[in-house]
């Protein structure tokens, strides 16, 4: 399925949709649509939009995650408006759509860019920069709605594989052996909810092996040596 996504020409989403039954279409908000001011008739006004992730509930599922990230082009049905998203840009109708990987302005989910193979490719070497981008990837999916928690690997393995392949690196349950040290400083803070998922479907040392209500935060490479770690920046565990 993941090869389907990714060698498409474009995918079009109902993102505004949670279910099969909602359609595609919707009917925009008058003040929403760009009408000519009365002064200067060659400029149009409209109110701008939010553009919050979870007004778009196909955003919230965990298999959507990297059938957007892996399309070359996605165009989003959105409530009010259109939204483009490929490799080079993000755009919309009313142009005020910025991308927020972190998720900490509730706005537009990680870009797109994050999961291009040249950039995986531009990075191997740099164990701090690839460690960070693969970790912000792990948190943004890991905050996502799976109807079969067992999903949890496969509804990722399309953006896994082709991150291998960009890198040849080894993969194992969520994690990369040429960065295991960091991949395992996961931790979870103590105000947030989070429970083992039973049954069973991921070692307890993997992100993957608990369910999350908060995104799982992770120890800064450089900043492994904190907690007695000999992991000094560049080195591969194979080596």
């Amino acid at each position: 399925m993941a090869n389907i996504y990714a060698n498409s020409t474009i995918t079009i989403a109902a993102s505004a949709s949670s279910g099969p039954s909602e359609g595609l279409f919707r009917v925009a908000d008058p003040k929403h649509i760009g009408r000519p001011t009365s002064s200067f008739p060659h400029i149009h006004t409209r109110y701008p939009l939010g553009h919050h992730s979870p007004d778009l509930p196909l955003l919230g599922r965990g298999w959507v995650f990297q059938e957007r990230l892996l399309s070359p082009r996605v165009l989003h049905f959105a409530e009010h408006e259109l939204i483009w998203e490929c490799m080079e840009s993000l755009d919309c109708e009313c142009l005020g759509i910025e991308d927020d990987p972190d998720g900490e302005k509730n706005s537009w989910p990680i870009p797109k860019q994050s999961c291009h193979p040249g950039t995986w490719r531009s990075l191997k070497d740099d164990h701090v920069e690839i460690t960070a981008m693969w970790h912000m990837l792990t948190r943004s999916y890991s905050k996502l709605v799976l109807s079969k928690p067992d999903d949890i690997f496969p509804a990722i393995s399309g953006i896994a594989k082709s991150f291998g392949e960009a890198t040849g690196w080894n993969y194992f349950a969520g994690m990369w052996k040429q960065i295991m040290i960091p991949c395992l400083s996961w931790y979870i803070s103590p105000q947030s909810s989070r429970t083992r998922c039973v049954p069973w479907r991921a070692p307890t040392f993997s992100w993957a092996s608990v369910q999350f209500v908060e995104a799982p935060n992770f120890v800064h490479l450089k900043k492994a040596t904190e907690f007695g770690v000999d992991y000094p920046e560049g080195e591969r565990l194979d080596e």
